[in-house]
């Protein structure tokens, strides 16, 4: 993408944090991408954190693994969606791909669709510089995934496993 618009790098920024495999270091250090990637480690403190995301003009999440993406959900994908900023998540069907596209809070873009990501990120970029967000989240789906909303349910799930132990 940055091959056929160069102009984009004046946009682009991937800011990577936590611990990345080699191959996105390499990239980051030495690849075509290294004027636009910087890995910042890992945030211990959640305020810290919170404060990235919110400050995100989008927020990637790669859940790639097309085992993983059928049976699970990357924690991280209920504080992007609390946060509300645009997601662009790389996985395949699944969870993580039912709840961005349920909430309408971005996109969900199979890995190896690299068209599909391009779509994505022209958006998320167009959206950013007419200043419309693309896709906001909706906020009635989101709230069920406020902690309170999931500590009650947990709460009512314990209290029927008593109840039928009795």
């Amino acid at each position: 993408m940055l091959r056929d618009s160069p102009g984009l790098k004046g946009w682009l920024r991937v800011n990577i944090f936590g611990y990345p495999c080699e191959s996105v270091l390499r990239y980051a250090a030495e690849g075509e991408l290294k004027d636009i990637m910087q890995v910042r480690g890992f945030l211990e403190d959640r305020a810290d954190i919170l404060q990235m995301m919110r400050a995100s003009d989008c927020l990637l999440l790669f859940w790639g693994r097309e085992d993983f993406s059928k049976l699970a959900v990357a924690g991280k994908t209920y504080d992007y969606l609390r946060v509300g900023r645009p997601i662009l998540a790389l996985t395949h069907e699944g969870g993580v791909k039912e709840l961005v596209e349920g909430a309408g809070a971005g996109w969900a873009v199979a890995p190896q669709d690299k068209e599909g990501i391009k779509q994505a990120l022209r958006m998320a970029i167009e959206g950013q510089r007419t200043n419309e967000v693309p896709r906001p989240p909706r906020p009635e789906f989101v709230a069920q995934f406020r902690w309170e909303c999931l500590t009650e349910t947990l709460a009512g799930v314990l209290q029927g496993a008593v109840d039928n132990a009795r």
